[in-house]
């Protein structure tokens, strides 16, 4: 049972900082750059975001320090007491953990968090980073593991 639990804090852990990397390293590329990445498709236009998903509480930024260290004490909480995890699980618990980490770091260190990513072909009104696009997947993820392949013990028992 130990390796087992080993193996899940090794996948967590991995993921974690795979993602948390991939997020400050692109920022930090990507900060104060204007380009086209793929033409009609994708470019890099940098922006500092002062509120959260499409500039909203745009400049309450100390609020949103706080929300996101209560939402990272839930998670980590939640993932405590949940017995029934997979691989799916915890690599989706990795992605939220990481995107939201990923954004909180800038908050506190920039008071803005720094997006660059425009998805052009689909007209997305939303400037975007890597922390982001872990929270979005990994929120999805989570909502497919716990529809389709969490099994609540007490809800058999019933």
């Amino acid at each position: 049972m130990k390796k087992h639990k080993d193996l899940h804090c090794i996948i967590i852990i991995v993921t974690f900082l795979l993602v948390l990397g991939l997020d400050l390293l692109s920022k930090y590329f990507f900060t104060d750059k204007y380009f086209t990445l793929i033409p009609n498709f994708i470019s890099i236009t940098y922006k500092e975001n002062t509120g959260a998903a499409g500039s909203i509480l745009e400049g309450h930024t100390k609020f949103l320090i706080v929300v996101s260290f209560i939402f990272l004490a839930i998670m980590i909480v939640f993932d405590i007491f949940l017995k029934e995890k997979n691989w799916l699980y915890l690599i989706s618990f990795s992605l939220v953990i990481a995107g939201a980490v990923g954004n909180l770091f800038d908050r506190i260190v920039f008071g803005y968090v720094r997006d660059f990513i425009i998805i052009e072909f689909i007209n997305f009104p939303f400037i975007f980073n890597v922390a982001d696009m872990a929270l979005s997947v990994g929120v999805f993820c989570l909502c497919v593991f716990f529809l389709f392949f969490y099994k609540d013990k007490k809800k058999n028992e019933i």
